[in-house]
């Protein structure tokens, strides 16, 4: 069991990524399920209903029905959804204003990993 919590990590990772691709696409207005589905490129239709799910319980995303026949289902940003890629965006700013910094911060985690890499081999 000892690398799960890398293998979660990952996982979480890649859910966070598609989950900002998805608000990204949701920023250009409301959309139904299949037209995000032909946008969001790669990601499984299974996997793009549970990011929709998620993203609505953390309230960024809300789901908009229409009675209409047949029903029509819209996902939109919530304001809680623009927030989150303002902070994207300001977080995004401030890395590319201190490219040195960043670049620092990968060396020395490069460095560390590969440190890290050589004890588990011994």
């Amino acid at each position: 069991m000892r690398g799960s919590g890398a293998v979660t990590s990952g996982r979480s990772l890649t859910s966070r990524c598609w989950s900002a691709i998805v608000l990204l696409k949701l920023r250009e207005g409301p959309k139904r399920l299949s037209r995000l589905r032909r946008e969001v490129v790669g990601l499984p239709q299974h996997a793009l209903s549970q990011t929709l799910r998620k993203l609505e319980q953390e309230g960024a995303v809300a789901e908009r029905r229409a009675l209409t026949i047949p029903p029509s289902v819209k996902y939109e940003l919530t304001d809680v959804g623009r927030s989150m890629l303002e902070s994207a965006a300001v977080g995004s700013a401030r890395a590319k204003a201190c490219p040195r910094g960043v670049g620092e911060a990968r060396t020395s985690a490069e460095i560390s990993n590969s440190r890290l890499s050589r004890s588990d081999l011994g």
